[in-house]
């Protein structure tokens, strides 16, 4: 494995008025504790909010953050046309009232369903567009590699929102596989069954964000005429259902800390995590 320093971090950050998910507030309060957990490493921030620039140099340096700055609009994102056939499918699976027919908890049809209905279709398909455009913004910030780095991090903005609440969450200090992406579990559910990539650390060397960016462009297309709400986490469970050996899973799993939470000896909460693992 190599080591967690030889790491280059890439966020993005695009200001989307009406996100009646999430506010504004929200991700910029998160960001300065995301910010606090790459201290000292080096960053590429690509972004469209320039009044959001000036705050983060300044944060960075006290941080010693290596700041390397990348405008990208939100017209340009990468997979923007393909946002808008999601947009189109996340419409007619509510339209249709097919979200409400899934009783299975977790599962990501009613929440992007209800986030649409709730934030409009511009708004979400821009939120869409962000969202899918995760891997190839990483991939081609990997093959740039400003920082001549060896490995490659995705970090959402608001990641920090995880610190204490997953196994294994501090993710500065872990180790990349040769030639695999590590990941979190993710606790969303596609047609009842547990997803298996969660979409807000995704690290690997070049190798690796080659590979998954090839792996992302083929489900990115074949998601466009699937009959679901699909988003960046069902395509990448996609790619890792098709190539499990490109991944390589940091924590145990979701029930790890649920179990953790509930004072159970340490064994005891390793074979119950196993047998739930080998379940999923």
């Amino acid at each position: 494995m190599n080591a967690p320093d030889a790491k280059t971090y890439c966020m993005g950050f695009w200001d989307i008025p009406g996100n009646r998910k999430r506010s504004l507030d929200h991700y910029t309060g998160l960001l300065d504790q995301t910010l606090a957990m790459v201290a000292g490493r080096q960053l590429v921030f690509v972004h469209d909010s320039p009044g959001l620039i000036v705050p983060l140099r300044e944060r960075s340096a006290e941080l010693g953050i290596d700041l390397h700055e990348q405008r990208l609009p939100l017209a340009e994102l990468p997979a923007r046309v393909s946002a808008r056939a999601f947009l189109e499918r996340t419409r007619a699976f509510a339209d249709a009232g097919r979200d409400r027919q899934r009783p299975f908890g977790r599962e990501k049809a009613p929440r992007k369903c209800r986030f649409l209905r709730a934030s409009g279709g511009d708004v979400y398909g821009d939120i869409l567009s962000v969202w899918l455009s995760k891997v190839p913004v990483m991939a081609a910030v990997a093959r740039a590699n400003p920082f001549g780095s060896t490995n490659f991090a995705w970090i959402d903005t608001s990641v920090a929102r995880f610190n204490g609440r997953r196994d294994r969450w501090r993710f500065n200090e872990v180790e990349d596989c040769p030639g695999r992406i590590r990941h979190y579990a993710s606790a969303s559910r596609k047609h009842g069954r547990r997803l298996a990539v969660q979409a807000s650390y995704l690290s690997g060397d070049q190798t690796a964000w080659r590979a998954l960016d090839h792996l992302y462009g083929e489900a990115l297309t074949t998601a466009e005429s699937e009959a679901y709400p699909n988003d960046d986490e069902t395509l990448l469970d996609a790619c890792q259902r098709a190539e499990p050996h490109r991944f390589h899973q940091i924590d145990r799993g979701p029930i790890t800390l649920w179990l953790r939470k509930r004072d159970l000896p340490r064994k005891a909460l390793r074979a119950i995590a196993k047998r739930a693992g080998s379940r999923s």
